[in-house]
This record gives structure tokens, sequence and C-alpha cells, in this order.
């Protein structure tokens, strides 16, 4: 199955290669909707003019000045975006993390952008935040239809409930198209039907990619429906899927369908709590509705918690590796162990794990491809084996556990020895590494004022500190790095905020 991906890569290749313009530009306040705009020093004002402007552009690429992009600034939902072209940030004003380009769709299910490329297409949209909608709705149809659509450090949040009855990413794959989604760093929540709903049917294909995102909420988190001979291959590495009422991720076949999810150091938790009438809940939920193949699931290095149910009872269809499960039927299926993960804080979303975490040190290295965790930290520190779920535990890491919302609070969590006593450093510049590749310590560190203390019986440390509230500040980035009483003293990592 994962070859699918390798073979499409290579059949579309050719159109990597044509010459992409410079960036257009588009400011929500600073700019104007004109013809033959689109400079830095003379962007458009919407999103929706200068695609419709630039329609003679080859593979352009749109920059998006901070703002909020809606009706007031002009804009028409869904923006149909080209067969070619990204959609970004304009990283040279604004930090990639700082959620200050909102596009606002109006309530009631409305897309903030539609992809339909009648042939080979690519898209790719980085570094956006939706808000009262859904990010993106994807139409593969006819067997000359090949999307090729990447999501990167993108989020949906802050969605009143009902506001969108549809899925944040939503898909239809028919006719014999074929789909290539790669998402990564996406933070996506829902309300409604989910995060993910894909239809793949008649003969048609997708390739679902999902690296270190974090999916919450909505009827299934993650849907994925099969018909009419359609395949599908759907892998998560370093997940978290929260909160499904009816499941976590939903597969369903129909007629000849084929549908294959992989996880790999994923959390699905707390899913399959309210699910609609006449239905079971469960973190995995499969469904043949009839004449296709099981959906089945291969599950590695993961943690299932807190689920009405883990999978579908004694692990049909599913393939596992080493997981921390609580469903009973399904301990000592491959290298499953029954137990429940232990997190820092689960009720307020924070499912770092504690030190003392059943999933810490306890994963097969073997099964393990993606070699950093959803925060981007490295698994395995100095030969050691790599932790359960999506989170590596590093002793005397620091970490957030809100958001860095300008007049909010910076709530800090340190994970060290119990009764450890721990400061915070904090400074503008994290060069060096001396602990290896992705555990940057900081140069020219300044003690944070009155932000340390001891930790708890389980290795917690707290500290809280007012995120300034000037919005001249938007958009700073600092890194933060623990200093602790016991050996090595200098804390594993140093963990970057960037004002929002």
């Amino acid at each position: 199955m994962r070859s699918l991906l390798l073979l499409l890569l290579a059949t579309c290749a050719p159109a990597l290669g044509v010459a992409a313009q410079s960036g257009i530009y588009v400011d929500p306040v600073n700019g104007l909707d004109a013809v033959d705009r689109g400079s830095p020093a003379a962007p458009y004002r919407s999103l929706t003019f200068a695609v419709a402007d630039s329609a003679s552009a080859i593979s352009p690429t749109f920059v998006l000045r901070p703002g909020t992009y809606g009706a007031a600034s002009g804009e028409e939902f869904p923006v149909r975006l080209p067969d070619l072209c990204r959609v970004e940030i304009d990283s040279r004003v604004i930090a990639p993390d700082s959620r200050s380009v909102v596009l606002d769709p109006p309530q009631g299910g409305v897309a903030a952008f539609l992809f339909a490329p009648a042939r080979t297409g690519f898209a790719t949209l980085k570094g956006l935040s939706i808000r009262n909608g859904r990010l993106l709705d994807v139409v593969a149809r006819g067997a000359t239809s090949f999307p090729f659509v990447t999501v990167e450090d993108c989020a949906v949040r802050d969605l009143a409930a009902g506001s969108a009855p549809g899925a944040c990413l939503d898909a239809l794959v028919e006719g014999g198209a074929v789909l290539t989604l790669y998402v990564r760093g996406a933070e996506l929540e829902s309300y409604g039907e989910g995060c993910l709903a894909v239809d793949v049917a008649a003969g048609s294909a997708c390739q679902l990619r999902f690296d270190r995102c974090r999916f919450e909420g909505g009827d299934a988190v993650l849907d994925l429906d099969g018909r009419l001979g359609g395949v599908g291959v759907a892998t998560l590495r370093a997940c978290e899927v929260l909160r499904g009422r009816t499941a976590g991720i939903r597969s369903q076949t129909d007629r000849g369908a084929d549908l294959v999810i992989e996880l790999e150091h994923v959390l699905v938790a707390d899913c399959g709590h309210a699910p609609v009438t006449g239905s079971s809940g469960a973190a995995l939920l499969a469904i043949d509705a009839g004449g296709g193949l099981f959906p089945r699931h291969e599950v590695f290095n993961s943690i299932l918690v807190g689920n009405a149910a883990d999978a579908p009872v004694g692990g049909l269809g599913c393939t596992f590796g080493t997981n921390l499960v609580e469903q009973a039927d399904l301990a000592n299926l491959g290298g499953n162990q029954l137990g429940t993960a232990r997190f820092v804080d689960s009720s307020v979303g924070n499912y770092r794990l504690l030190p003392n975490s059943l999933a810490v040190d306890a994963a097969d290295g073997s099964a393990t491809t993606l070699f950093v965790d959803r925060d981007g930290e490295p698994r395995g520190w100095h030969g050691e084996r790599p932790d359960l779920g999506p989170d590596e535990m590093h002793l005397h890491s620091v970490h957030l556990e809100t958001d860095s919302a300008l007049g909010s609070v910076w709530e800090f969590v340190v994970r060290t020895y119990p009764g450890a006593q721990f400061g915070l450093l904090v400074g503008q510049v994290a060069g060096a590494a001396p602990f290896g590749a992705g555990l940057p310590h900081l140069d020219g560190a300044v003690f944070a004022p009155g932000l340390g203390g001891f930790a708890d019986v389980d290795g917690i440390g707290r500290a809280s500190l007012p995120v300034p509230g000037d919005p001249a500040l938007l958009g700073l980035a600092l890194h933060w790095q623990p200093v602790v009483s016991v050996l090595p003293f200098w804390g594993a990592n140093s963990l970057r905020t960037v004002l929002r």
C-alpha cells in the first residue's frame, strides 16, 4: 500500500518542475483590490481577488500578511485554489506560530478553500488559522484527477458549537481519481462532523499521511468511508486523536472497498462516550457495510486510553505491535500491555506523559519510523527505548499547558524528579545543542524572576507568568529552559513560545 504514494509521485513528478513565479502578496489591513497588484509594496486586500487576478500565473504562491480575512476584507468563501499553488503566511514579518493570519468563513459549514483539479494538481496551505468554519474541501473526480495536497502548521479552533456541521478537512474521491494528502503539525478542533472526512469510491484511491498532529472533537474525529472498490491507506504518526463522540477513527467499507489505517506512536483518548443513536462507541470503530473487506488497523507503539472501547471485540481486523490498551480482550495480542497511561493533566488537554507513566521507555524502537515526537523532540534519547504514544518524556524538560495569547497567562510544566527544585531561564536565541539535535540550549539567557519551585510527588513542577498584552509584541519568540537541583542541572530542552 505504501508504494502507492511513491508510484504517484513518480508519475506526476514532471509537474513539480514547472517554474514558479515570485510571491503574490495579500494584506487585509493595508492592501487594495485592483488589477496588476500583489507586490510586497502594493499587496492585494483579499485572497479572493488575488486568485482571480492571477489566473494566468504559473504555480503562484500567495503570501498572506497578518489580519483577518473575511467578508469585511472582501473574501468570498470558499476560495477556489488554482491547480498549482501555495498559500502561506509572510514569514518575513510574522513568526510561523503566531496564528496571526486568520481566515473567517461564515458560520454554517462553509470551507475556507476548495481544491478541485481536473488533472494533476498540487496545493499547499501553510501557517493558516481558521475561525467559524472549515479549512478545506477537496473534490477529486474522474480518472484524470490526481490532487496532491499538503497542509502544514494550520489550525482550526475556537469554533462555536454547531457553527461548522462538516469536517475541518473534507475530501470526495471518485470516478477513478487518486488523492494524496499530507498533513503535518496541524491542530484541528471540531464541534461538527469531525476533523477529517474522506469518501473514496468507484475504483478510486487515497493515500493520507498525518505527522505530529492534534485532532479533537466531532462525531468521529477521523472518518474514512470506502465504497464501490475504493482503496485507501491512512497513516498517523505522533498524533493525538481526542474526544470523538462516537469514535476516534471510524472506518467503513462497502462493496469491494479496502481501507487500511496505520497508527504509529498515536494517542487515541476519551472517545466513544456519546455515540449517535443505535451505534456503539470506540477508539477504533470499524464497519463492514456489506461486500467489502473489513477495515484493517495496524497499531504500533500507541496508547488507547479512556475510551468506551479500544477496538473491535477480540481485535478483529487489527494487527498489534507494542501498545498500552485498556480493553481486556486485546491484552497479549501482539505486544499489547494492559494498563492505563498517566498524563500530566488530561482534564485540561495536557496528555504529556508523567515521568512514572507505564508508557515511558516501553515502545519497540524497531517499529518507529518518525524519530521525533509531536513537539519535534527526539525519540529514544541516550540509547533508551522510545516512549509509547506521541509524546517523548524527557526528564528536566519544560512545556506549556496554555497558549501564548497576548494578555493571557503562561502555565509552565517542568518534568523532573519528585521533590527537585527548579527554575527557568529565558532568552531569545537557542543555538547550541550540547545534548544532540532537537534539544537546543539557550545562548545569552537570564533567569526568569519568580519562575521556579519544587516538583510534586509525580515529578511535576509548575510555574506561571502573565503574557504581555502589547499588540506590538505579536510574533515575539522567546526560549525557556529549566535548571534543576539534580544532575545534570541543565534542562533537557528549550521551549519556544511565540506571542499570538
